[in-house]
C-alpha cells in the first residue's frame, strides 16, 4: 500500500531558490532574514494606518510574507522535525520571537 508522502515541488509562481535552504540552520537563517526585512520595512511607519497607505510598502511586505511562506514550507517539509529541534545555529524559538514582534506592528504572519 502506497504511503501518501508529501513531495515539496517548485511553486510555478515561485522564484525561490532553495538552494540555500540546505540545512536546518540555513533555514532558520534564510527565514530570519526575510522576517527582518518585513520588520525594516513596517519599521518606518508609525502607525498601521499609516503603513496600510503605503501601496509600494504594503506590496514588499506580501512579497516577502509570500517569500516566508515559501521558506517555511520547504524548510518543514525537507526537515521535519528537526526544525523543532535544539541547532547549533539559533534558538528554536528565534522565529517565533520574530512573527510574535510583527504580530504586534499589525502583521500577519
Amino acid at each position: 500500500i502506497p504511503q501518501n508522502v508529501s513531495v515539496p515541488k517548485k511553486s510555478k509562481k515561485s522564484n525561490m531558490d532553495t538552494t540555500k535552504l540546505n540545512s536546518v540552520c540555513n533555514c532558520y537563517k534564510e527565514a530570519l532574514s526575510t522576517l527582518d526585512e518585513i520588520l525594516d520595512v513596517r519599521s518606518n511607519y508609525e502607525s498601521f494606518e499609516e503603513y496600510s497607505k503605503d501601496t509600494e510598502s504594503v506590496n514588499k511586505v506580501k512579497t516577502y510574507l509570500k517569500q516566508w511562506r515559501e521558506i517555511q514550507s520547504y524548510c518543514l517539509q525537507t526537515y521535519k522535525r528537526a526544525m523543532y529541534s535544539e541547532n547549533d545555529c539559533y534558538p528554536t524559538d528565534s522565529v517565533e520571537k520574530k512573527r510574535l514582534e510583527l504580530n504586534v506592528l499589525g502583521i500577519k504572519s
